[in-house]
């Protein structure tokens, strides 16, 4: 979703992977972003921030990337098999979609803790 302070913009929804918002608003105001996780209820806060215009920001074919919870896209751990399964965690793909298990690729890894981390599965 899309904030200006307290104040709900847009919200997005997933078509085909990706999320795609309207987002209104009245000029110089900065708008934030948080992603809610529907199974747990957590609400987590997105990186970028933008400043409201009424230019169109992404494509489908070019989106807009947000980044989950501070971290780099570039921190990505190896997982051997010893380090399966991972309990009391909300497991997604790169899509963002919630999955039940680790899948073979990059995950997204969100702890009870809400310390979220990129792990990589051979």
């Amino acid at each position: 979703a899309a904030f200006c302070g307290d104040e709900c913009r847009g919200v997005g929804k997933v078509v085909k992977g990706v999320v795609m918002m309207n987002v209104c608003g009245e000029g110089d105001e900065t708008i934030t972003f948080k992603a809610l996780d529907r199974h747990t209820g957590i609400v987590m806060d997105i990186m970028e921030s933008v400043p409201f215009t009424g230019d169109v920001l992404g494509a489908y074919t070019e989106p807009f990337k947000l980044s989950l919870g501070g971290e780099s896209a570039t921190r990505i751990e190896l997982v051997d098999d010893s380090q399966l399964p991972i309990d009391d965690a909300a497991i997604y793909n790169v899509s963002g979609q919630r999955i039940k298990t680790l899948q073979k690729g990059v995950n997204i890894i969100r702890m009870k803790d809400g310390k979220t981390k990129k792990v990589f599965v051979k």
